[in-house]
């Protein structure tokens, strides 16, 4: 049981670094299809690049580049009206001011996830072979792919070693718990030790020699 328990143990901490591996290739990932997708929508504006069937992904990332614009440009004029010396203007404009500052921030954050997301259709769609340098930005997350796919079949060979091990402990009657099967053992084998040191004792009181009598008192 132990040694199924120890076995179990190390697949589960195999398991979790093929899962960290896993979740570090997405991240990459992730900032390779948003470099991508900046690359890719600057080709559909100029028309540099047949990206007419992704055209609305790109129709999102430019909605959302000029929701931060316009943010950006309402965050300027709430610091001219910070400098204008109206004390009572400072006030209003310094709660606004922070309003805009985190709106300015997730909007960043939702422009960037605009252009990853285009990005990532792009890399899934075969308009990467119509052009070398939009082939050659590709290729990191191809490879990425590639190395993640081989994770989730390693992934799986060990989830499938996994459970024919708690098949085995089940068979021994540890499937539930197996630390509570173990203490049940143990303490199996200490009831039993005690038991044959108890009858050790009893024998060898048993079998104790008696004191020869003495003829002096016969």
């Amino acid at each position: 049981i132990m040694q199924c328990v120890e076995k179990i143990t190390g697949l589960e901490t195999r398991l979790q670094a093929v899962g960290e591996r896993f979740a570090e290739l997405e991240r990459e990932n992730e900032a390779i299809c948003e470099e991508i997708g900046r690359f890719s929508y600057e080709a559909f504006r100029n028309q540099s690049l047949p990206l007419e069937e992704l055209a609305e992904l790109f129709v999102k990332v430019g909605r959302q580049e000029q929701e931060l614009v316009g943010l950006s440009e309402d965050q300027e004029r709430s610091r001219g009206s910070m400098r204008s010396g109206n004390i009572l203007r400072m006030i209003g404009e310094a709660g606004r001011g922070f309003f805009l500052r985190s709106a300015v921030g997730f909007k960043r954050k939702a422009v960037a996830r605009a252009y990853a997301e285009a990005g990532r259709g792009v890399c899934e769609s075969a308009l990467a072979e119509t052009d070398p340098a939009l082939k050659r930005k590709l290729a990191p997350y191809r490879e990425n792919r590639a190395r993640q796919e081989e994770l989730g079949r390693e992934a799986e060979a060990l989830r499938g070693e996994q459970s024919g091990l708690r098949g085995e402990l089940k068979e021994l009657g540890a499937d539930k718990s197996h630390q509570r099967r173990v203490r049940e053992l143990e303490r199996g084998l200490e009831r039993a030790e005690e038991e044959l040191e108890q009858a050790c004792r009893t024998l060898g009181e048993l079998y104790r020699p008696k004191p020869v009598r003495s003829f002096a008192t016969a």
